[in-house]
């Protein structure tokens, strides 16, 4: 989200248009127009020029019209043909038609210019990306051929040949390479990659004792030897490769890391934590790169929920080198929240925001572990602070949003949805379904997910204060930005079955919604209920049970009260007064459910 004011480019695009027309002035005669007679090249490097203007401006669509009409009048115009192939690849609008015939004029220019290096090279790439691998191939060859010495263009075509899987050909790109400009490390480890690829182990193996070779005083052909024999279960020979590496630079913290890999691998925790501690004191390590070391070390303990003691101790290593880093503080709120230790993190973060009060993202990681302890209130003051620091972003904005929700002040909760919208395009309607789907044309894809996010969180606080019709113009909304926004159907299809209208469009959503995550417990829950208000309650009981299943580890009280009244309509009375009780269990005061209980039979209302 941007509220920035745009700067003046006037003066600034009126020099490019200058400068354009100057190179295509200087340009337009000579070798170019041999092949045209001079009336009809004149009449194209009209249309040229002008589309030169248009490009400049900004204006790509009409310069595309205008590039396309100087090469129906003159084909042979290189110039044009170029432009107006490069604008044809950079629409979206074009079919694949369009694109094979702009990819075959460039594939003419760079046949009749073969020593222009930029022109074959751009036209290498797009045959690539249609597909035509080969053409690729043999424009890099050609050009080789040209610049033997140009060891760039072997670099290029070793990389057109492993996204090709053309790992041998590949390989001897790099071979020839090495021939010229000498044996890397990058290059030796790019070559072992591509022989394993081939299953050539032998080959791997000869690579690697070359690497060693060539520098035997380097601990990286080492550490790679060990990564290989790791990959190929060589277990008894990857330990000694480390600690040969370690061995001959002591002082290497990527050796360390990979030392400490290999004893977590074993299950030697007490090495393990001893090689990260010698890592994290390492020189050749900044801070950014001991805290990433550190945050996947721990979140592998976190993930074995082996003992958060262990990760304590490596912090403490890291927070006497830095003291006063919020990045590190930031790291330690983090971790902290991660194993449960909810309030610590939120001190933690809180420090660190006070050595950097304009960082949003501790205020969001504050605000988020402020939600989690349902300190409501909180979260709105460390909004408002944060107003005299930053302008909120919209990540921030809908945070709050969802804690006036949870404050029930419905009312701020809209404010902050609707200015979500209003951001991304004023003309969206706020309380009425949208007439006009051209609003919505213009926007990028993220916007659109984000814009369906805002309508269904708006629908969903109508819904919630019985704004019914607010709601259902809200979730329709929410379906043209992004029509596969499940929860967005799973929403709609509950409002409606509530309202018993509509049914059959909202069995077909939640059915929809479920084809694409069919083991969702609450889009169950809502498909069962929209079967039983139709009166289908045979057909409902196995997703209901299905839901209760799927939410066994957190039950709502709504989800057992359906079970019990498709339960009682099933005529399993039993069964439905047992998960009325689990219901009311759930949720104490809901007069409905005592009733149900007591009397032990299915009421409306």
């Amino acid at each position: 989200m941007s509220r920035n004011k745009k700067h003046d480019t006037r003066t600034v695009s009126s020099m490019r248009v200058v400068l354009l027309l100057l190179v295509a002035i200087v340009l337009g005669g000579g070798v170019w127009a041999k092949t045209s007679d001079r009336s009809s090249r004149e009449k194209a490097r009209y249309y040229y020029l002008e589309g030169l203007v248009m490009n400049a401006q900004g204006k790509q669509a009409e310069a595309h019209e205008l590039f396309k009409r100087a090469i129906e009048i003159d084909s042979t115009y290189a110039e044009a043909q170029e432009a107006y192939s490069g604008g044809v690849l950079m629409s979206q609008n074009s079919t694949m038609e369009d694109l094979v015939a702009a990819a075959e004029r460039l594939r003419v220019i760079a046949d009749k210019y073969p020593d222009d290096l930029g022109e074959s090279r751009y036209y290498a790439y797009v045959a690539f990306q249609l597909g035509k691998r080969d053409e690729t191939f043999r424009i890099y060859r050609r050009l080789i051929e040209k610049s033997p010495e140009n060891t760039d263009l072997l670099l290029a075509l070793n990389e057109f040949y492993a996204k090709s899987d053309s790992l041998q050909q590949a390989f001897d790109c790099l071979v020839e390479y090495e021939r010229i400009e000498g044996r890397t490390i990058q290059t030796g480890y790019r070559k072992i990659l591509y022989k394993l690829g081939l299953g050539d182990t032998i080959a791997v193996m000869a690579e690697i004792d070359s690497l060693i070779a060539n520098d035997r005083n380097s601990a990286a052909p080492w550490m790679i030897k060990g990564d290989v024999l790791n990959y190929l279960n060589m277990q008894d020979s990857v330990l000694p490769s480390f600690l040969k590496a370690e061995e001959l630079e002591p002082d290497n913290g990527e050796v360390k890391v990979s030392l400490a890999e290999y004893y977590q691998g074993v299950g030697d925790s007490v090495a393990c934590d001893n090689k990260m501690y010698e890592a994290l004191m390492c020189d050749n390590f900044n801070l950014e790169m001991k805290v990433k070391i550190l945050a996947d070390y721990l979140q592998k303990l976190i993930a074995d929920q082996s003992s958060s003691d262990r990760g304590n101790h490596l912090f403490d290593v890291l927070r006497e080198q830095y003291p006063h880093e919020p990045l590190v503080l930031e790291f330690a709120a983090r971790f902290n929240a991660a194993i449960g230790d909810i309030e610590e993190a939120i001190e933690v973060i809180s420090y660190a925001i006070d050595m950097s009060p304009e960082n949003e993202p501790y205020r969001i990681l504050k605000q988020r572990c402020l939600l989690t302890v349902d300190r409501y209130s909180e979260v709105i003051d460390e909004y408002n602070a944060s107003k005299e620091y930053m302008e909120p972003s919209a990540d921030m904005m809908y945070l709050v949003g969802t804690t006036y929700v949870l404050l029930e002040d419905y009312d701020s909760a809209v404010g902050i949805y609707t200015q979500l919208i209003r951001d991304i395009n004023p003309e969206l309607p706020l309380q009425e379904m949208m007439v006009d789907n051209s609003l919505l044309a213009s926007l990028p894809y993220e916007d659109l997910m984000a814009v369906s996010q805002y309508y269904m969180s708006l629908g969903d606080v109508y819904n919630t204060s019985d704004n019914n019709d607010l709601a259902l113009a809200a979730y329709e909304n929410s379906l043209r930005a992004f029509p596969e926004n499940t929860m967005t159907m799973n929403n709609y299809a509950y409002l409606l079955s509530k309202m018993n209208r509509d049914l059959d469009k909202a069995e077909s959503m939640i059915a929809k919604a479920l084809e694409q995550e069919p083991e969702n417990a609450s889009f169950l829950d809502t498909y069962a209920w929209v079967l039983f208000v139709k009166g289908d309650y045979e057909a409902a009981l196995p997703y209901q049970i299905k839901a209760v299943e799927l939410s066994a580890d957190d039950s709502s009280s709504e989800v057992w009260h359906h079970m019990g009244d498709i339960y009682f309509f099933n005529k399993k009375s039993d069964e439905a007064v047992d998960a009325w009780v689990k219901a009311l269990e759930l949720e104490p005061d809901n007069e409905l459910l005592q009733r149900k209980v007591k009397q032990k039979t299915y009421f409306e209302k």
